[in-house]
């Protein structure tokens, strides 16, 4: 019978049966069963201490949980754990209403790691009290094995605000904490708890009572007793821990209300390291009480990120869990050993002298090298074909070095400017096309002081310059500090891609002008000034009459200023120097022909003027 939780005095302290760092770990299981008149015994399920194989028990302890008035009789009376009456076998440690915390003697229960025998008496459950289960919880060791955590077990009368438990790692952990929580009186219909672990929500659906024959029963119509369900874990043989009857500590079973299996009450979660871990329980109406509590934590003790269980030297930082002689001992803390008696170790610290073959004592640091027999005598890790080191082995033997005694000369190496063959290709320095080092010179083949086609070389070659940049290495006036000029093959003479008339940096142009009656003298309003004139263009410029090849300056007939020539046999007009008329009958002939010639030239175009 389910008491609601308002009628009870739960108390919020905790009594720990154990709070710190164990050699080993720790196991809990739990189990309940209804009980009546008829039988004197009733068989629950047994108890399960999963621990490694070879491990061995160390202490253990029995936490007994009580429903609604509480306890229907002397619990130690009413429990049978392993072979053994409670009352026999466990010392009562701590006590309240709901709660009952036994010490274990190991001998007396004749308990095991496996399944232990759980019973109940008849009468230990009654209509208003009696058992609700029992939670085992068990610190295990083996000495062949280096795990080490902190782990945390103990009781408490536990429901609403923080439980906050003291004295936790604030370093050298994982920082992961896996938490089991013991639920009383919460039937399968009241899963509505949620738990909170350091500040993180665990689990919304707390409760139930899947650790008892209750499972899939509700409130209402559940009888007394066997009301618990438990986190239940363990550690398997290769020491890693696990959940005990379905439980896991990083998933949830996906169960529903009806078979208490919405969560397992096991849960891992990140841990702070900050000295303290603060748990929190809350549910609602008949949702339960927590009647106690367990926690592991992965310790890490030389934080070297290796939790101790796998760290082959768990008190001494290796990363690289290097372990020569594979017996389990990290080289960093493994002893000295010399198995071949040649005064040197073959493993162990770092602070040992390594021995590169134990069982050959002709093998160490000390030992001269006999090359090209396939044993490493001296120790020094590398090829017993590479004389000199130089990472290829000699010919002959899967390698390239064409040369085993000098470490500048292997057929891996590039050629470079020392007067060997460093490649092996039978080529030296500048004979060689790979030449990986030497430097660029450009021929300069019309010694202009600018190069054309590169040359790598060792040593400048004759007749090659540092500069580059000669786009005709055959005409010395072709480079980049050329100077353009027009030129009948439009060469490139300032190496820019522009030639002549391309090139807006050409000084010498000149100037042209349209000769349309070819007599090689154009008209000067054409003016162009250009490299290479249009054809039938002339450089002379003054055409007295362009229509006209025969008129032009000097020209038969005409003057140089394109003025009409008088004829020979006419006088000077002032020859008549006793004509007071200013002129006679050779006057008056000139004249006649001076304005037929005038008449002439009314259409004749003047120098520079267009039609």
């Amino acid at each position: 019978m389910i008491l609601a939780l308002a009628g009870m005095a739960l108390s919020q302290a905790q009594d720990f049966a154990v709070h710190g760092e164990v050699a080993g770990g720790l196991a809990v299981d739990a189990s309940a069963v209804v009980t009546d008149e008829t039988a004197s015994w009733f068989v629950g399920e047994d108890l399960e201490l999963t621990i490694p194989a070879g491990a061995s028990l160390q202490e253990a302890w029995l936490a007994v949980f009580a429903e609604g008035d509480g306890f229907a009789g002397d619990p130690a009376a009413q429990i049978q754990i392993g072979d053994a009456l409670l009352s026999e076998a466990g010392t009562l440690i701590a006590s309240t209403t709901y709660t009952r915390l036994y010490g274990l003697d190991l001998d007396s229960t004749v308990l095991q790691g496996g399944g232990n025998g759980y019973q109940e008496a008849a009468g230990s459950d009654g209509d208003s009290g009696g058992l609700a289960g029992s939670m085992l919880a068990a610190t295990w060791t083996d000495p062949e094995r280096t795990g080490r955590r902190f782990v945390s077990f103990g009781t408490t009368e536990w429901h609403e605000d923080a439980l906050t438990l003291p004295g936790t790692p604030t370093g050298g952990t994982m920082a992961e904490v896996v938490v089991s929580f013991a639920i009383v009186d919460s039937c399968a219909d009241d899963q509505d708890a949620s738990a909170w672990i350091e500040g993180t929500l665990a689990a919304t659906y707390a409760g139930g009572r899947d650790d008892g024959d209750l499972a899939s029963v509700s409130c209402t119509d559940a009888p007394g007793g066997a009301n618990l369900t438990v986190g239940s874990f363990g550690f398997d043989d290769t020491d890693t821990l696990v959940g005990v009857g379905g439980d896991a500590p990083d998933s949830e079973p996906g169960g529903s209300r009806s078979d208490s299996r919405r969560t397992d009450e096991l849960w891992q979660e990140h841990h702070a390291e900050s000295g303290s871990i603060e748990l929190l329980f809350s549910g609602t109406g008949g949702g339960g009480w927590v009647g106690a509590f367990a926690l592991s934590i992965e310790l890490d003790t030389d934080e070297d990120g290796l939790a101790d269980a796998a760290d082959n030297c768990p008190d001494t930082a290796n990363e690289d869990q290097l372990d020569t002689d594979e017996d389990g001992i990290g080289n960093e803390c493994d002893t000295c050993v010399d198995e071949d008696g040649d005064g040197h170790q073959a493993h162990g610290p770092s602070s040992c002298s390594t021995d590169c073959d134990d069982e050959d004592p002709g093998a160490h640091p000390d030992q001269e090298e006999n090359w090209y027999d396939g044993v490493d005598q001296d120790c020094s890790g590398g090829s017993d074909f590479d004389v000199d080191g130089d990472g290829d082995t000699i010919i002959g033997a899967g390698g390239t070095d064409c040369d085993d005694l000098d470490p500048a000369v292997a057929g891996i190496l590039p050629e470079i400017c020392d007067e060997l063959d460093n490649d092996c290709d039978g080529l030296i320095d500048a004979e060689d096309d790979d030449l990986a080092d030497g430097d660029t010179w450009y021929w300069d083949q019309d010694a202009d002081d600018w190069g054309g086609d590169p040359v790598i070389a060792c040593e400048q070659p004759e007749g090659t310059v540092v500069v580059d940049g000669d786009c005709d290495d055959e005409d010395p006036d072709s480079h980049p500090f050329g100077r353009e000029v027009c030129d009948p093959d439009n060469a490139d003479e300032d190496c820019d891609g522009l030639t002549d008339d391309d090139d807006p940096d050409v000084d010498d142009l000149q100037a042209w002008y349209e000769d349309r009656d070819g007599d090689g003298y154009g008209e000067e309003d054409s003016e162009v000034v250009v490299c290479d004139p249009p054809w039938g263009w002339v450089s002379q410029a003054g055409d007295c009459d362009d229509e006209d090849a025969a008129i032009y300056p000097g020209a038969e007939g005409w003057t140089e200023d394109c003025q009409p020539v008088p004829p020979d046999d006419v006088p000077p007009e002032d020859e008549d120097e006793d004509c007071g008329c200013g002129g006679g009958l050779g006057s008056a002939w000139w004249g006649l022909a001076w304005l037929a010639l005038l008449g002439r030239r009314r259409d004749i175009r003047r120098p520079g003027r267009r039609s």
